[in-house]
């Protein structure tokens, strides 16, 4: 008997520090008076009239202010009180308020938003008291709605016909990750083609390409339009830097340099555990040109290794065919058919490329329905587009005029993510081809 009593009294503890995990008192209690905020307990917090939300301007971390406009507007049409919001804009010189109660949604510049940033991780999402700001916060725009809806449901009570905002403790929800933390950085560059150095001035680029290359060392690099010039004076510049072709140079049985879709992979970091290449064809196991496109269109894949961690990720690296748009949608399906492959096993997929193609394409819809383009993804992002068509050197080309065509696409958005998504037309001064290079790091995160 007294073992038991031992037992049941060690399961209530248990249960009593359950509750404790809940920071907006979101127990099966209910106070006098009216409580319409769900099952939310004792009242013991402020009016909300008392408060105003204060939102993130700017899109360094995806559409914030979207979040603190779905707070108005669903504590209004939950409750019928109108809180007042604005941005966290400040003019030179200006400090932020300190003494009113705020909402703080987002990554604002207040103090309280950047302590509370510091506890969460990309997938995570915090709601917390700091003085008299109560702050929301996620790892990106759409954790930080998880973070919204938890608020309006639990955080907020009628009692005696007010409105009170209860946020007793904190809470936290922390994600799970399934990865051992590991951060890759993957690039994308259609190098513009060249049989010869005075070609579309390759020799005067090449340098801009190995130093882009030997500043940034992504873990591995897709070049679309990589003629066999290319690819040997890549291998004899960033070669030097420790970088390594997945694919070796293929011939199509007429005598045409066929394959041009490399991966190179920074062998300092990465190992090549597998690697190869398809044709977008009827026929994707011979060098060939399928569905009435003149050019042989391939993709080229590696199954990488993190040499630290152990983590394995597959790079997917193509170029889709620059005429037909019904022969560029049966390309995809061949494309498609090899993700899902890396998919199926559980692979974590990039896919790099010159797609000739827009979002508004069915393409990039299919595209984005199983997978997720890092340009939106990432929590810091640029809108930069990636074909300059640049020609000439000395001419500089607005950036307005940029045209995007070219994308990085990963799966599994809760295990991965993008962090950075950035678009370089330049490097030393000059473009490095009519197509920018693009460069993204992600991490696979485990708490």
């Amino acid at each position: 008997m007294k073992g038991l009593k031992g037992i049941v009294c060690l399961i209530l503890a248990l249960l009593m520090g359950l509750g404790c995990l809940f920071g907006c008192n979101d127990g099966n209690g209910s106070d006098s008076g009216d409580v319409n905020g769900g099952d939310n307990g004792a009242a013991n917090g402020e009016p909300a009239e008392e408060y105003k939300i204060i939102f993130a301007e700017g899109d360094e971390y995806g559409n914030e202010a979207k979040q603190a406009a779905k707070l108005q507007s669903g504590i209004k049409e939950k409750y019928g009180v109108e809180l007042e919001m604005s941005g966290d804009y400040l003019e030179s010189g200006a400090q932020y308020d300190g003494e009113s109660r705020e909402i703080l949604v987002g990554h604002t510049g207040y103090s309280q938003s950047k302590s509370a940033s510091e506890r969460v991780t990309r997938m995570d999402h915090l709601i917390t008291r700091d003085g008299n700001k109560i702050v929301l916060i996620g790892g990106t725009a759409d954790v930080l709605e998880d973070c919204v809806d938890y608020f309006l449901e639990n955080c907020l009570v009628v009692k005696d016909g007010n409105l009170i905002i209860n946020v007793l403790e904190d809470h936290m929800e922390e994600y799970v990750y399934e990865h051992e933390e590991t951060t890759v950085k993957i690039s994308s560059l259609n190098l513009r083609w060249a049989l010869k150095a005075t070609d579309n001035n390759q020799s005067i680029r090449e340098p801009r390409v190995y130093n882009f290359m030997k500043t940034k060392m992504p873990d591995s690099l897709g070049v679309q339009e990589c003629e066999e010039f290319w690819r040997v004076r890549l291998q004899a510049t960033i070669g030097k830097l420790g970088y390594v072709a997945v694919q070796e140079k293929i011939y199509s049985e007429g005598g045409s340099y066929a394959f041009k879709n490399y991966i190179w992979y920074n062998s300092n970091t990465t190992k090549l555990v597998e690697g190869g290449r398809i044709w977008l064809s009827e026929t994707p196991d011979k060098p060939s040109q399928g569905f009435g496109a003149t050019n042989y269109i391939s993709a080229g894949w590696a199954i990488l290794e993190n040499k630290e961690t152990g983590a394995q990720y597959v790079h997917v690296n193509t170029h889709l065919f620059v005429g037909d748009a019904a022969i560029r949608t049966k390309e995809y399906e061949v494309l498609s058919a090899k993700i899902k492959e890396f998919t199926d096993k559980g692979y974590k997929v990039f896919v790099t490329g010159d797609f000739n193609t827009s979002t508004a394409s069915d393409i990039y819809k299919g595209m984005t329905t199983d997978m997720f383009d890092a340009r939106y993804s990432a929590a810091i992002t640029t809108q930069m587009g990636t074909y300059t068509a640049y020609s000439k050197e000395g001419v500089d080309i607005p950036v307005s005029s940029y045209k995007t065509g070219d994308f990085v696409f990963h799966n599994d958005d809760e295990n991965v993510c993008a962090e950075k998504f950035e678009v370089y037309d330049k490097w030393d001064g000059g473009y490095m081809s009519d197509h920018n290079a693009l460069l993204v790091e992600f991490t696979f995160y485990k708490r």
